[in-house]
């Protein structure tokens, strides 16, 4: 297998191209039939990471070659002394080097041809379905130019999940996977009861940010963790992301039947506590589980009663609200009460009109009130 590089050039006689052989790959040692080579890819990707200070779409030097024979994935990287002739004028043979193998039963891999500076971590990312044994993502570790004691550090880490499709399409920059999704069902047909079964296939989906979050952190990556996050803040499902992260771990952690050696669920609380939307985040996350779960979630999270405090301090009324629901199943009809006229004092304050009117329905959903003073509060919401 040879490279060729095609340069563009003018000239007096207009426009020309010139292709030259920059190195020759000898595979036949690595596939007993040419039948067996699946796919061929040219790529920017090397076993070691860099960062690139480009902000265009542009396509980066090549700079290895994926091969998927078999359904094995190798990778061999270019020769850089290759780009120039030796003294007997001939190309070097890439013989002396050794191929890489990233993964094996390997039924689809993608990669960016762009390499761009604002997600570093995603554009420079391989990713590799596997059928059953699922999806892998080869990840780029950037060092932590503050802390040089760390020298040992892997430049780059396979990092495994399962998704819920079957992924065609990776888009990089956007954190999300392309793929499809089946939905089986029987169907009576006649009189003699006999059950036909029905697929139906229909395109779909998925994020899979959370899935890069929680592989970190599992392996105590937590700064390389964050830096692929800071880097997808953008994103509109961000905050989305976040709470994916924190709702599997939950349901994973609380349900289990054997003790955990080491919980995943005080780092991922930890993480999510850098970002701004955390105390939206554990609301959400705890208003769309099951009740038996919350005491879990909150003795690590948090007491829901401080959460409250914090958010009415910050002025996020709408998540302070959300945290009377938690308030009023883990707490006294008392305290629910006292915490629910000090939100409402304050989305009057607001002229948060609509989420008032919300908060006078939960208070009388809760205790009995005295009923001039819920026409006097009507009356001073519609004056």
């Amino acid at each position: 297998m040879a490279l060729h590089q095609i340069d563009i050039f003018t000239d007096l006689g207009g426009p020309n191209v010139l292709v030259s052989r920059i190195q020759e790959v000898d595979i036949s040692g690595l596939t007993v039939h040419p039948a067996c080579v699946v796919s061929v890819l040219l790529t920017s990707l090397r076993t070691e990471s860099w960062r690139v200070h480009n902000s265009q779409h542009t396509p980066a030097p090549a700079q290895s070659v994926i091969i998927n024979i078999s359904g094995k994935v190798l990778m061999i990287q270019r020769d850089q002394r290759s780009d120039s002739e030796n003294s007997n004028g001939k190309l070097f043979q890439s013989a002396q080097m050794t191929p890489i193998v990233l993964a094996s039963s390997c039924e689809a891999l993608w990669c960016s041809s762009c390499a761009v500076s604002h997600k570093p971590h995603l554009s420079h990312a391989l990713w590799l379905h596997c059928g059953v044994h699922g999806t892998r993502a080869w990840l780029p570790l950037f060092p932590n130019s503050a802390d040089k004691s760390h020298t040992f550090m892997a430049r780059r880490i396979m990092l495994p999940f399962t998704p819920s499709i079957y992924p065609l399409a990776v888009l990089f920059e956007e954190g999300i996977l392309l793929g499809a999704e089946t939905d089986t069902s029987l169907l009576t047909c006649g009189a003699a009861s006999l059950h036909q079964p029905l697929t139906v296939i229909g395109r779909t989906s998925q994020v899979y940010l959370h899935h890069l979050l929680r592989q970190l952190l599992r392996r105590n990556l937590g700064y390389h963790a964050w830096e692929v996050a800071s880097t997808c803040r953008d994103l509109p499902y961000f905050p989305h992301a976040l709470e994916l992260l924190l709702h599997q771990v939950l349901e994973e952690e609380a349900s289990s039947k054997d003790p955990l050696p080491d919980c995943l669920l005080p780092r991922v609380v930890e993480f999510i506590r850098e970002f701004p939307f955390y105390l939206r985040t554990i609301v959400q996350c705890a208003r769309k589980t099951e009740l038996a779960l919350w005491r879990y979630l909150f003795s690590v999270a948090g007491s829901p009663r401080l959460l409250f405090i914090k958010a009415l301090e910050d002025s996020q009324l709408e998540t302070a609200a959300s945290y009377l629901i938690i308030l009023q199943n883990l707490e006294s009809a008392t305290v629910s009460r006292n915490h629910a006229t000090r939100l409402l004092d304050a989305t009057l304050e607001a002229s948060k009109w609509d989420l008032s009117k919300d908060l006078i329905r939960f208070l009388r959903s809760i205790v009995v009130w005295n009923f001039g003073a819920i026409l006097l509060l009507v009356e001073t919401l519609f004056s």
